[in-house]
């Protein structure tokens, strides 16, 4: 019998909400107390931070990285597991996770969301689609195993009679602060996230805690709430289609018909691709990444052994795709999270199937592929 570790999730004495993960951990130490608590250090002072404590980590190396750049001394900085080219880049390109709230599911003792808008975040989460159109894929861990579930059914008359409403309500109140993700960090899609219930208290300022809030009250009743409940989830199944829709469009229309790479290139695929494609912060750290695929060398052969490597192409052009909508597609994108690789690096990997996946001997580890131009 397959078993699973039940991510419990106390929301208020009266809420409990039980979601199935592969690992409880994921959630509790990016969120909750235990995302800062670290149990042993390097003798630097760096902590040993756990593998599923992205939070406290990446947040340390931003601390450390900061001091660093304001020309001051700090001796956590010669255990940095990152380069000086991204301790640069870090101010205008912050690692995942810093944005990620204390509590995700509470505030000032209401909840924020319910057991399927939560659902649907994890296994696609939204992005940020700026004012100007331009969007970036998600930044968070996606959980595509979970069951799909949706509060809004497209075929129900009344469903999509509400969400008529809320558009109307939406663009009335709303829309000069949530058409895109600027400046409140929530467009209509991720919106989807609230709760009806949640949103009718936010908006009216209802025994809501004051801190960091900058949207001024907004007078709706709670009929009005669930309207714009229902056109949120109806915003974001029409988003999920049409991420899926231009998924499969990078990878029909992806083309590459070579055959050869320069010795220096297949080196590369084996030595430093995974590293600066962004791999290695998930797939070689233990746990549920690694499990599905581990770039240690012996890793990527087994996994060459056992699977189909066009799998790789697909998912990196994913990403484009996620990237250019702002949401996680159904199957995600790879890096998971961080921004996409370069057509050119993609390119790379492909001819290197195409060659069957050589090692620098010329040993090849998978089978020789069709030609790695689309599905």
């Amino acid at each position: 019998m397959l078993r699973f570790l039940v991510c419990m999730i106390f929301c208020s004495c009266q809420f409990v909400m039980a979601i199935v993960l592969p690992n409880s951990q994921e959630c509790s130490e990016c969120h909750f107390s235990s995302r800062t608590h670290v149990e042993k250090k390097f003798p630097t002072g760096f902590g040993r931070w756990e593998n599923a404590q992205c939070f406290g980590c990446h947040n340390e190396l931003t601390e450390v990285a900061t001091i660093h750049q304001q020309g001051k001394q700090d001796e956590r900085f010669s255990s940095l597991p990152i380069s000086d080219d991204r301790i640069n880049r870090m101010e205008r390109d912050p690692l995942p996770y810093l944005n990620a709230h204390f509590d995700p599911i509470t505030t000032a003792g209401h909840t924020r969301t319910d057991e399927k808008n939560l659902t649907n975040f994890l296994r696609r989460p939204h992005g940020y689609c700026a004012a100007s159109g331009v969007c970036s894929a998600p930044l968070m861990m996606a959980y595509p195993s979970l069951k799909k579930t949706h509060s809004f059914d497209t075929n129900n008359p009344n469903d999509r009679k509400h969400s008529k409403l809320g558009k109307s309500l939406f663009q009335n109140k709303c829309s000069g602060c949530h058409a895109s993700s600027d400046p409140s960090r929530y467009n209509p899609a991720a919106m989807s996230l609230f709760s009806a219930d949640w949103i009718y208290r936010y908006a009216n300022n209802q025994n809501i805690t004051k801190e960091n809030r900058n949207m001024p009250q907004v007078a709706i009743t709670k009929d009005e709430s669930q309207y714009l409940h229902a056109y949120f989830q109806s915003i974001r199944i029409e988003k999920e289609a049409e991420v899926d829709t231009l998924a499969k469009k990078y990878i029909a229309n992806f083309q590459n018909k070579n055959t050869t790479l320069p010795v220096s290139e297949i080196n590369y695929m084996w030595q430093k691709f995974w590293r600066d494609g962004s791999c290695v912060h998930c797939h070689s750290i233990g746990g549920r990444a690694t499990e599905k695929f581990d770039t240690s060398t012996q890793g990527i052969v087994t996994w060459l052994k056992n699977n189909d490597p066009q799998q790789l192409v697909n998912r990196l052009l994913i990403r484009h795709a996620e990237q250019q909508v702002g949401i996680g597609a159904e199957q995600p994108g790879m890096p998971m999270t961080g921004k996409p690789l370069s057509f050119t690096a993609i390119t790379v990997l492909a001819t290197w199937i195409n060659m069957g996946c050589p090692d620098r001997d010329l040993k090849k580890f998978c089978a020789q592929q069709p030609l790695a131009t689309g599905p």
